[in-house]
């Protein structure tokens, strides 16, 4: 007799139904069609204002639908094509040729919220630049964040004379256009990617460099310099360019994966011994954790500890479902979903505060891995496992790992497959030996990585 299809069943069948047609058949389409239109505006597009108009009018979509499609895949090639129409239909503003005896630089960073680079981050640029710093508002959250700022540091910025603007959401771009432009600077450092486009089209900066958040570099030929921390599939940096090792190409754009810094959370924990720690702690983005491997994973372990849970904080809870339905499949029932949680808005802190101090191991994704929920652990004292592809093993397994992250992860303790996960993975939470080793060496890494001086003097390698 056949087993009938329960409701629960059908109802993920159909979610799974949904989930293809957006993120393949929909993709696919517009997908082939800005590439279609890359091809027509390569032959048909100059310098006039017809050419311009069309371009303005379709160049979000085209970047948007080329930047990610299919399983977060980016077609960078695309990307640089963008930027050479860009570069055939728009007047750009010349550079300055103005002699500072004191360099300038702009700071365009949300310093005041930045995950990344903070205020100390930048403390030592002032004893030989003059630093100016414009903050754009995101949502009206930020100005909160404005406010704690100034509190903070009004003294500082007045005794070293830094200059300080905030722009709000809607800001006018002109404007923010003309009073860099009046500075004649000497450099121009921004994190804000695409949404800086126009802006750098009509500014004057000598240099300027991007520190990018994502797998993709802006498409503006007027930037000297790109970080590339997380390439794409199948991408990475040789030379100084972005490599494709599959098609054995190169991407004529600078980039670098040696500016990078990150700021620390400060979260206190409550100290607890070994004996009380018994999750195996996940959070981010639910669009990672629901990967069938990595859950299958995860299940081997706490098939084998049962007084181990795993628990998981996230956004996107549309996934929900698949991940509570992979945990069935396998036939777990020691994980716990715990709502969401905000480090800068305090929502729900308190009780992530207490699954952190009960924590006995972190276990990073797999295709899409966490890069700010790795560098969390390392500050926490946690140990966690990461799973990063060799570029041989990644060429033919890109639904393995989307994106690579190299410069964060402790190359000694990545595993390279899901055995070496779950062997690295259990030696976490039985060997002590290995455990402290992996926590003292994550530590001297998020040193190095967090240290006040570090951005100054990843962008003095570079003679800006």
């Amino acid at each position: 007799m056949k087993k009938k299809i329960k409701f629960k069943d059908k109802a993920f069948f159909f979610k799974l139904l949904n989930n293809f047609f957006y993120n393949y058949v929909l993709k696919s389409i517009t997908y082939f069609l800005s590439k279609l239109l890359i091809f027509f505006f390569i032959k048909l597009l100059f310098k006039n204002k017809l050419s311009y108009i069309l371009f303005k009018l379709s160049f979000n979509f085209i970047y948007k639908n080329i930047s990610y499609y299919l399983n977060l895949r980016s077609d960078l090639e695309a990307v640089q094509q963008l930027s050479h129409i860009r570069d055939r239909v728009t007047v750009y503003k010349k550079k300055n040729r103005v002699f500072n005896k004191k360099k300038k630089i702009i700071f365009i960073l949300n310093v005041a919220k930045s995950t990344l680079v903070s205020f100390e981050h930048l403390k030592k640029f002032t004893k030989k630049f003059d630093l100016y710093f414009f903050e754009i508002e995101k949502n009206k959250e930020d100005f909160k964040f404005k406010k704690e700022f100034l509190k903070k540091n009004i003294n500082y910025l007045k005794k070293n004379n830094i200059k300080f603007e905030w722009f709000k959401q809607n800001f006018n771009s002109n404007n923010l256009s003309l009073k860099i432009n009046k500075l004649n600077a000497d450099l121009l450092i921004f994190d804000n990617g695409f949404s800086m486009i126009d802006i750098i089209d009509k500014i004057n900066t000598k240099k300027i460099i991007s520190i990018n958040k994502t797998s993709l570099f802006v498409p503006h030929s007027k930037i000297d310099l790109q970080t590339f921390h997380q390439p794409p599939w199948p991408y990475r940096i040789q030379g100084n360019k972005i490599y494709n090792f599959k098609k054995n190409k190169y991407i004529k754009i600078n980039v670098t994966d040696k500016i990078f810094v990150y700021r620390k959370t400060h979260i206190k924990i409550k100290k607890n011994h070994f004996k009380n720690k018994n999750i195996i702690l996940w959070y981010g983005n639910l669009k990672k954790l629901a990967d069938k491997n990595y859950i299958n994973s995860i299940s081997k372990i706490l098939k084998k500890y049962k007084k181990l849970n795993f628990c998981f904080f996230g956004t996107n809870i549309y996934y929900l479902t698949k991940v509570n339905k992979y945990f069935e499949i396998n036939e777990v029932n020691n994980f716990n979903f715990l709502g969401n949680f905000s480090i800068t808005n305090n929502k729900n802190l308190k009780n992530f505060k207490n699954i952190l101090s009960r924590t006995l191991v972190m276990a990073n994704t797999f295709a899409m891995h966490g890069g700010r929920y790795a560098l969390e652990a390392y500050e926490f004292d946690i140990p966690i496992i990461n799973f990063q592809l060799s570029d041989k093993q990644w060429l033919n397994n890109q639904n393995k790992m989307y994106y690579k992250n190299k410069n964060i992860f402790l190359k000694k303790y990545i595993a390279s497959n899901y055995n070496k996960y779950e062997f690295f993975l259990e030696e976490a939470i039985i060997n002590k030996k290995f455990r402290n080793k992996l926590i003292k060496d994550q530590k001297v890494l998020f040193n190095k990585l967090t240290s006040n001086e570090k951005i100054y003097n990843d962008l003095k390698k570079f003679n800006f």
